[in-house]
This record gives C-alpha cells, sequence and structure tokens, in this order.
C-alpha cells in the first residue's frame, strides 16, 4: 500500500471511528455530555483521543428550600424582634423580600420590627434563587407590657403593689382601718394663652401648653400611709414633666419634686390636716391630630393608701378647638366681580363719557322730546287753572 492510499485508509478510520464511538446516555433526570473518541494509527503505532474526557458535566442544581425564625420569639410592646431568613440550596446567590403584620417590609436576609401593640405577628419571607422561590413564615408573640407599682390593692388585712397587668407584687402596709379620708380636686390652666386662674375645664389650641393641678387634703382623724398619686393622660396630651411637689405643715413627704405622675408618685404619709399641691405641665398634640370642631380631652387622677375608707379620684378637661379653614366663595359680591369695573372708576367713566356726549349734541333729540314734553306740561296746567277760574266766576254769578 503506498502512502497516499495510507493516508485515505487512515481518514475513512478516524471518521467511522467518531461515528460508531458517539454514544447518549439517557437517565431519568439529567443528560449527560456526549463522549466522542478517536483511534488514530500510523503503521503499527496508535493513540486514542477524546475531546471531552476532561470536561465533565455539571452537577444538578439543588432544590431551593427557606425557612425564617424570630429572635426573640417573644417580646413586650415597645420591643423589637428581628426576623432571620435561611435558605439552602439553590444556586447559592438569594434576593428576599419581606412583608408582614403592622406594615413589616424589607430586601434583606433580616428584618428588625418594633410593635406598640399586642398579639401574633407575622413574617413572611419570599426568596429567589436562580429560576427557583420559596416562601416562607415565622411569628413572634407580642405581650402587653406592664406597668410595676401600677396600683394598691387590699388582700385581707394587708395591702400590696399590683402592676398594670393585675399581677400582685411587693407588700405595702395594712389595710382594714376606715377612718382616714382624702379629699382630691383637680383643675387645669392654659399656659400659652396666659391663662392665670385654675379651672375644671380650659379652651385650648393644638399645640397649646397646659399645666394640671392636683389638691389632695386628708380631712380625717389619722394620717393616711403609703400615699400614691398618679394621673392618666388621654391621647393627644402629651407629658412634659415640669412636676412640683408642695405640702402644708410637715414637708417631709414633699420632697418628691420628680418622676412622672403618669406612672405614678409616692406622697408615703399624709398627715391629718395637711395639704399636698402637685402641679405638672402637658402639651396638646398638634393640628393634624384633630378633627374640625371641638375635641374634648378628659384626664382622671386617683390616689390609693392605707387607711383610705375609699379611693378618690378627680377629673379635669382640655376643650381643644381646630379652627376651619374656609372654602373659595362664589356667590357674587360685586356687579362684575371686576375690581376696574365694580370700583368708583366706572361711575366717574359713565358720568364723563355723557358730559361729552351732550357737549356734541348727540342728545339734541332727547332734549326736543323733553321740551315738548314741558310744553304740553305747561299747556295743560294752563287749560287746568282757567276751567278753574272759570268755575269760580260762575259760582260768583250765580250768588
Amino acid at each position: 500500500m503506498n502512502t497516499k492510499n495510507k493516508k485515505i485508509y487512515v481518514f475513512l478510520l478516524i471518521m467511522s471511528t467518531l461515528v460508531v464511538s458517539s454514544i447518549l446516555v439517557l437517565t431519568p433526570k439529567e443528560v449527560t455530555a456526549t463522549t466522542v473518541t478517536a483511534t488514530a494509527c500510523s503503521g503499527s503505532n496508535c493513540s486514542t483521543i477524546c475531546n471531552s474526557c476532561n470536561n465533565p458535566p455539571p452537577p444538578p442544581i439543588p432544590t431551593l428550600v427557606v425557612s425564617c425564625v424570630a429572635n426573640p420569639s417573644s417580646i413586650q410592646t415597645g420591643n423589637s424582634t428581628t426576623f432571620t431568613a435561611n435558605p439552602t440550596g439553590g444556586t447559592g446567590t438569594y434576593t428576599y423580600s419581606w412583608s408582614g403584620t403592622d406594615g413589616l417590609s424589607g430586601s434583606g436576609s433580616y428584618v428588625s420590627k418594633t410593635y406598640s401593640t399586642a398579639g401574633v405577628k407575622t413574617a413572611t419571607v419570599i426568596v429567589t434563587s436562580g429560576t427557583q422561590t420559596q416562601s416562607a413564615n415565622c411569628s413572634v408573640a407580642v405581650n402587653q407590657a406592664c406597668t410595676p407599682n401600677y396600683e394598691q390593692r387590699c388582700l385581707g388585712n394587708s395591702m400590696y403593689w399590683y402592676d398594670s397587668c393585675g399581677v400582685i407584687g411587693s407588700y405595702v402596709g395594712t389595710c382594714g382601718i376606715t377612718n382616714t379620708t382624702l379629699t382630691l380636686t383637680k383643675t387645669v390652666r392654659n399656659l400659652t394663652s396666659g391663662s392665670t386662674s385654675f379651672t375644671n375645664s380650659v379652651y385650648a389650641n393644638p399645640s397649646d401648653m397646659v399645666m394640671f393641678m392636683i389638691t389632695l387634703q386628708n380631712n380625717g382623724t389619722q394620717s393616711a400611709q403609703n400615699v400614691f398619686v398618679r394621673d392618666i393622660l388621654p391621647a393627644n396630651l402629651i407629658y412634659n414633666n415640669q412636676l412640683v411637689v408642695a405640702c402644708t405643715g410637715n414637708t417631709s413627704n414633699c420632697n418628691n419634686n420628680y418622676g412622672n405622675i403618669t406612672s405614678g408618685i409616692n406622697l408615703y404619709t399624709v398627715n391629718v390636716g395637711q395639704t399636698v399641691t402637685i402641679t405638672y405641665q402637658a402639651q396638646v398634640a398638634g393640628t393634624t391630630n384633630f378633627s374640625y370642631g371641638t375635641t374634648t380631652l378628659t384626664n382622671t387622677a386617683s390616689v390609693t393608701g392605707s387607711q383610705l375608707n375609699y379611693v378618690p379620684n378627680a377629673m379635669a378637661s382640655v376643650i381643644v378647638t381646630r379652627a376651619g379653614v374656609l372654602g373659595a366663595s362664589t356667590i357674587s359680591t360685586g356687579l362684575t366681580n371686576n375690581f376696574w369695573l365694580d370700583s368708583f372708576f366706572l361711575p366717574l367713566l359713565i358720568t364723563l363719557i355723557g358730559l361729552w356726549m351732550w357737549k356734541a349734541g348727540m342728545f339734541y333729540g332727547i332734549e326736543k322730546w323733553l321740551d315738548s314734553k314741558k310744553k304740553i306740561s305747561r299747556v295743560y296746567k294752563a287749560d287746568k287753572e282757567l276751567s278753574a277760574r272759570i268755575t269760580e266766576l260762575k259760582k260768583m254769578g250765580n250768588k
């Protein structure tokens, strides 16, 4: 076999090997890449060629799985929690979209939220990785925050502190002695308007500053112990501190010019005949918090303590007025509602034009007509006067 024929033989051998060696392997979940091999020989020397042996097919993309968790999973109102997404699988690259209770939103792997109301708050996260999308839900339990030492209650002959959720607290003193009477009054004045006298109610505008005064007097025969005073402000009245406590007589229980009256202050002992005065300030909320017209804001002060035969309370009111803005009127207020036409220029202009027309003789016809009317009037008057005289002469002749 000559050299030319050998080359043709080798070429045909390579081509047939390529065709015969092409194998397509199918599996239930994926398709493997085609592996092509060829064997080339030159004389007694042969070698195998593989075009894909060093490039294996990529592995399949794992299924995307998403979960989320809230930490902490139980909070009190006013506190925050953090929701975190935990994705696995997919391409390893993730995008996030959060939504949930009370306007929760976010686009990161985690989102934090502070809740002001109690209840179960939920969060939903949608995670996308490549062409896969999965979602997950998680929640947090929000409990109402409890104010400690909220009020005093008698349990048998013993008095205890209770928080705002009704949970019993520390021991205060003895109950059951009921010969002490505290008189409680409450008044208010408007500082912004310059009012100097306190009354049971006062008028105010949005954002005004007001001052409340609580007066507590022991009219009984025994000192009141563990006296605790608290004022509950309604919505749209904002506590502004400036707390001042003044007493008559023994002032040892009046060194308490600090604290927050909305959570309560302890006067300890109010002696027989003693009067305690408490003043503090509050600000009316802004205009947008009120509807047009008047809104009455009423707050109540209360007192608890040992040796009391009842729990006194007193109220004062702030009447807030939001004035309405009148719209544009469509009622006509002049001849044309035009300044130039409705002003004094219009009659002046008409007068000047009339004088010019009269001077120019444009009213000649009118003057002629007026003269004729005057002549007719004079003739009529003359005839009437002549007739009257003739009648008189006839009467005189008959006599």
